[in-house]
């Protein structure tokens, strides 16, 4: 099946995103937040698979298949289903973007991440701007996101921008989701 993500799971996503993208506010606040499992810190659209595979980390597909650094990647794609895994501990679920040409898998940039502790994702191993994730109310990602919004039932804070949208799902006060998404103009993969 190689790295290519689902149709469907690529055209929810895109209805998704086209909900959510309502505008941070504040001028600046459309940007990438530091997002650290363990000691390899990832900026959504800027930094490359490398760094977490440099760390440690395996990239495997959904099925299990591990991804390899050398493993080719289309131009102008994206991929989805890739979880972070170390030490039999997973940490995210993440999709790659390769924008101009044919790349590797390793210089593939990291083009969203999702935190969900409900698929087994060890939330005390990752922080979010230098605060442990689950330190992170949705006070806390006031804060630290200029322009945020806090739902008024405190089940969501969120910034949507043009280029970047932030989001952090809360039940009785504890994180359920993370998700930081880069919006890349590439084909979806097939």
């Amino acid at each position: 099946m190689g790295i290519k993500m689902k149709r469907l799971a690529s055209l929810i996503l895109g209805i998704i995103l086209c909900i959510t993208v309502s505008g941070c506010g504040a001028a600046g606040t459309d940007k990438a937040y530091p997002v650290k499992f363990d000691e390899a810190e990832v900026m959504v659209g800027e930094t490359a698979a490398s760094v977490l595979l440099d760390a440690g980390f395996e990239l495997k597909e959904i099925s299990g298949t591990e991804l390899t650094a050398d493993t080719p990647v289309e131009k102008n794609a994206y991929y989805t289903g890739i979880n972070v895994v170390k030490d039999d501990a997973t940490y995210a679920m993440i999709s790659l973007a390769v924008e101009g040409k044919e790349t590797t898998l390793s210089n593939a940039l990291v083009a969203q991440i999702i935190v969900k502790p409900e698929l087994g994702h060890v939330i005390d191993r990752i922080s979010f701007d230098g605060v442990p994730l689950p330190e992170v109310t949705a006070e806390v990602f006031k804060e630290h996101v200029a322009g945020s919004t806090i739902r008024e039932d405190g089940t969501r804070a969120f910034c949507a921008g043009d280029n970047y949208t932030s989001s952090i799902y809360y039940e009785d006060g504890k994180v359920t989701e993370m998700e930081m998404t880069r919006h890349y103009s590439v084909q979806w993969g097939t």
